[in-house]
């Protein structure tokens, strides 16, 4: 077994506060239990705290991937200047017309 790892989406990890006495497991699928557990020292050692903050990263960025659809944002990039005269903005949404 693996100090830390990922495990079908989800990070695992020893519960190195046990140790020597009992091997507890412990897993999580969301970035800020594992940002808890860095803090609480649930993993230590710098190269697996390092492991675990990566693969929180990767809980993060799951999350946001999962969400990132729901989300539409204006171009409002600034532009190059051109004879015309400014419109109004334009969505990047799809399926939703310029305004």
């Amino acid at each position: 077994m693996r100090t830390v790892e990922w495990i079908d989406g989800r990070v695992r990890m020893i519960d190195q506060r046990k140790l020597p006495l009992e091997l507890v497991v412990v897993e999580f699928d969301d970035y800020r239990d594992v940002a808890q557990a860095i803090q609480n020292m649930t993993i230590r050692g710098a190269p697996a705290i390092g492991a675990a903050a990566a693969f929180g990263l990767a809980l993060a960025a799951q999350g946001s991937r999962a969400t990132a659809g729901k989300a539409c944002w204006p171009a409002s990039r600034p532009r190059r200047r051109s004879s015309a005269p400014p419109g109004p903005p334009r969505s990047t949404c799809p399926g939703q017309s310029s305004a």
